[in-house]
């Protein structure tokens, strides 16, 4: 921004011979010189004296003849505007008072150009007028009523906003510091109306339906992005750094309607196997809502002309991935509804990861333990074990056979699969008691 730029020390720096192209502003005026640019500061991870975004200090990056920051072909003026504008972007706040869960009020600083995505890695964002873009907000915030309502504002086609939204463009810069210098991430550019309809798209791919006992009915939840990004986070590791690499990745997914790379979905799938093969973590789902969002959305952005999966349970969906998911999930419920909920290794602990991987030999071990739940249940509760009895037969009609193995998209699948059956069925449970009383953790408490 001129704005920033001190006239007084840009007419001080004239060109006055050897004019040299700014790669930048395109013009001659200013001089492109081997002198520092300016630091950065507040940058994560970087020195809290501040960080180059530009910076030449071997002979190894030299090339034609020129030495140092002659290299970068940036003039005077804007290398000075670039730093003051960063410095500006990553700093420009206030505070604001927020109420805490307790009631208590705390007072915290709110960046308005700045989201932090990690401990080492922010992203700035402006508008080349200036605008206000109050639905970035709802990527840390999604409440639903306003997420429904900005849904509803795009598939309606408010014509007169959109014009208007044509006209000014959106950017954004992830940053992260490495050492004295600024590692750059990832640079958006779109228009303000492709900014608001990649947003809508953004909360309809990663729409999952969650089921809340509280409730007592299933909603859809919509998770907050750095929440999506800490999905495949190892909480032992005091400082983990895929969930900002992750960030990054799906901040561009919002905002440009990308698909975000496989390699996050391993690292998911990875996540779900430790947590299910832990022995300590029997009472923690392993997929909660924000990886069933996520598997979601990684699968059907890299679909390639397979079955999409939707919010909710599809019973229409016949993937033998999607099935099988399903099918364990209903398994796990007839053990848990015969031998209670307290059981000490329990086929999820035992038998997920083999089944989510080589489902044949799986299931076929999975089988024959449940006709002693199935046998059991039928003794002590026969309603219940007509109930998921059928439920298995009816799931049962949609696969011919259960694969040898299953790719890395197929686990995905799974997942989803296991993830949507669970829900059905905990919504299913508040029609019986019996049902309610087994699968609710919270029955004995109320």
């Amino acid at each position: 921004r001129n704005s920033l730029v001190t006239r007084s020390w840009m007419g001080s720096l004239k060109l006055k011979g050897n004019p040299k192209l700014c790669s930048v502003c395109g013009k001659t005026d200013y001089p492109v010189e081997d002198i520092p640019h300016g630091m950065i500061k507040k940058v994560p991870d970087g020195q809290p004296t501040g960080c180059a975004l530009v910076s030449y200090n071997e002979k190894a990056f030299e090339s034609y003849g020129m030495i140092g920051n002659n290299n970068s072909s940036i003039c005077t003026n804007c290398a000075r505007t670039y730093v003051e504008g960063f410095n500006w972007l990553l700093s420009n706040g206030n505070k604001v008072i927020i109420a805490e869960k307790n009631k208590k009020q705390k007072e915290i600083f709110k960046y308005t150009n700045r989201k932090n995505f990690g401990s080492d890695t922010a992203m700035v964002f402006w508008t080349r007028n200036n605008k206000s873009i109050n639905e970035i907000d709802l990527l840390d915030t999604p409440d639903n009523a306003d997420v429904v309502k900005l849904i509803d504002s795009i598939t309606n086609g408010n014509k007169s906003s959109s014009r208007y939204l044509e006209t000014d463009q959106f950017y954004s810069c992830s940053l992260s510091g490495s050492a004295a210098r600024i590692a750059v991430r990832d640079w958006i550019e779109i228009s303000l109306n492709e900014f608001k309809k990649s947003i809508v798209q953004w909360f309809k791919d990663i729409a999952i339906e969650r089921y809340n006992f509280e409730l007592k009915k299933g909603d859809i939840y919509y998770s907050r992005l750095y929440e999506l990004a800490s999905c495949a986070r190892n909480e032992k590791e005091q400082k983990d750094t895929t969930s900002s690499r992750i960030a990054v990745h799906l901040w561009n997914a919002a905002l440009k309607g990308s698909s975000p790379p496989l390699w996050i979905l391993n690292a998911v799938i990875k996540r779900v196997r430790i947590m299910e093969n832990d022995e300590n973590n029997k009472s923690k789902e392993s997929i909660i809502p924000a990886r069933a969002a996520l598997i979601r959305l990684i699968l059907n952005r890299n679909n390639k002309g397979g079955n999409m999966i939707q919010e909710t349970l599809d019973t229409s969906n016949s993937s033998p991935a999607y099935v099988c998911g399903r099918i364990f999930a209903v398994l796990e419920s007839i053990q848990r509804a015969a031998m209670g909920k307290n059981v000490n290794a329990g086929i999820r602990e035992r038998f997920f990861s083999f089944a989510a991987t080589n489902p044949s030999p799986a299931f076929g071990r999975l089988m024959k333990l449940s006709q002693n739940h199935i046998t059991k249940l039928k003794n002590d509760k026969p309603g219940l074990a007509i109930v998921l009895d059928k439920e298995l037969q009816e799931i049962f009609i949609l696969i011919n056979e259960f694969p040898a193995i299953f790719n890395l998209e197929e686990q995905g699948q799974f997942a989803i699969g296991y993830y949507h059956q669970k829900q059905y069925i905990f919504n299913r449970s508040k029609e019986k008691s019996e049902m309610r009383d087994a699968f609710d953790d919270n029955a004995d408490e109320k």
